[in-house]
């Protein structure tokens, strides 16, 4: 099976997801593969050059042009709908479709960071709805979820995860951020984590930790599962 593309998103604000899009880019490229990177829609970025996409393509070494890899960088902050609203700016999906197609055909994985959380309109107007998950839909992309550390992560992460099952998105793996593996809270967080979601924990990273620590081999993240599974 040709590998699509997967999209990782964060479960609360500030999770890391930009981050951990880097470590798992820098993975792939040490395995010697040609991974891409694309984001939906970047807000509260007053220029180009320091938007995610300038970030990523900096940390990564990567060749793409960063107007290519996200094509609406708004300079509004807030959600995705509010700042299109406010830049009187329609966000459609051919456009996205079209410039993530251009990526994909030049790269042999893609890493897609989600706007967001994982509810997340990206319009939200009287004539027209569209939502991060239609567009998931629409590029076939697997899903990774990215989730902090904390006394919510349980909770958080096994809402997140019903919900897209629900929606008929069936997520591939959760990576936790901020997971230290020497303590037993954290331990058992992960196994209560992976109990109550299904969903295998496929990554972990530590603070200050530059590399991903995989649990899974990364051929298996571009996989996507049975939508139907639950």
């Amino acid at each position: 099976m040709t590998p699509q593309g997967v999209i990782l998103l964060g479960l609360e604000p500030k999770v890391g997801k930009t981050y951990c899009s880097i470590l798992l880019i820098k993975a792939l490229q040490q395995a010697r593969l040609n991974p891409g990177f694309f984001k939906l829609v970047d807000t509260g970025k007053a220029e180009l050059s320091k938007s995610d996409a300038a970030q990523v393509a900096r940390a990564c070494r990567l060749q793409q042009d960063p107007a290519e890899m996200c094509p609406y960088v708004l300079k509004q902050p807030g959600p995705a709908y509010l700042a299109a609203r406010k830049s009187k700016v329609l966000i459609a999906t051919q456009t996205l479709s079209e410039r993530y197609g251009w990526n994909f055909a030049t790269h042999s994985h893609m890493v897609v960071e989600g706007s967001g959380e994982v509810i997340t309109p990206l319009m939200f107007e009287p004539n027209q709805i569209l939502l991060q998950e239609d567009v998931i839909t629409r590029l076939k992309l697997s899903v990774i979820l990215v989730v902090k550390l904390t006394t919510a992560a349980v909770n958080i992460a096994s809402l997140s995860v019903h919900y897209l099952k629900t929606h008929g998105i069936n997520p591939v793996g959760i990576i936790v951020n901020g997971y230290n593996a020497r303590s037993a809270d954290h331990r058992d967080t992960l196994g209560m984590i992976e109990r109550f979601t299904q969903t295998k924990v496929i990554a972990t990273v530590a603070q200050g930790q530059r590399e991903l620590n995989c649990r899974v081999p990364l051929p298996q993240l571009f996989v996507r599962p049975d939508p139907l599974a639950y």
